[in-house]
This record gives structure tokens, sequence and C-alpha cells, in this order.
């Protein structure tokens, strides 16, 4: 499971209960911890029996690039996203990571 995230507050003054806006960044997601550093912004998504997370990120020093899934690995071999919202932990994700440094994101957590 990739643990790299870091938490972050929710940020305050989006009108909808159910879409709540947050920032996470910079953190390093390279295993030794000095490259791939993501800064991310999007909004948490109350679905009812779900959350999701819909988010878009750039990446500095960027190492890999590729779709990942809970089928497709991350290059480290591992599986799972963290979310950056609450640091709850997901299998239920797609995330691209394109080779311009810009990544994509949609995870669903289960409640």
């Amino acid at each position: 499971m990739l643990a790299f995230a870091v938490s972050a507050s929710p940020a305050l003054g989006d009108n909808s209960p159910n879409r709540v806006p947050y920032q996470a960044g910079p953190y390093a997601m390279g295993a030794s911890g000095d490259t791939d550093w993501w800064t991310c912004s999007g909004f948490r998504l109350d679905a009812g029996a779900t959350v999701q997370d819909h988010f878009h990120c750039t990446v500095t020093d960027q190492t890999f690039t590729g779709t990942f899934t809970a089928r497709t690995p991350w290059p480290c071999g591992c599986t799972g996203w963290v979310s950056d919202y609450d640091g709850q932990a997901t299998n239920d994700y797609v995330i691209r990571v394109s080779s311009n440094g810009r990544v994509e994101g949609t995870a669903i957590y289960s409640r």
C-alpha cells in the first residue's frame, strides 16, 4: 500500500455540503524520499455509501508514468492509494501519471 501521502485539512468556503475542496503537498513519492514531489488539489465528494476523491497534481522530478489501479501496480510493485484528504486507504482508484508531470485521479472509499 502506498502510504507516502500526507493528510491535508479540508479547505473552507465551498457552498456544497457534499463537495469539500482540499490541497496537499508538496510531498515525495519517490522510494528515496527525495524525488517525485507531488502537489495536489481536488475535492472530496460525499456519495452516500462511499466517498470519492477527485484530484489533479503536478509532479516535479518525475521518474515514472502510467495508469495505475489495483490491477496495475505502481513502479514499486505495490498497489493501493492513501487519501490526501484524510489518510484513508483504498484499492478502488484510477490514477494517470503523464510524462509532462501531470496527474489526474479518482479514488473511492467505503464508509
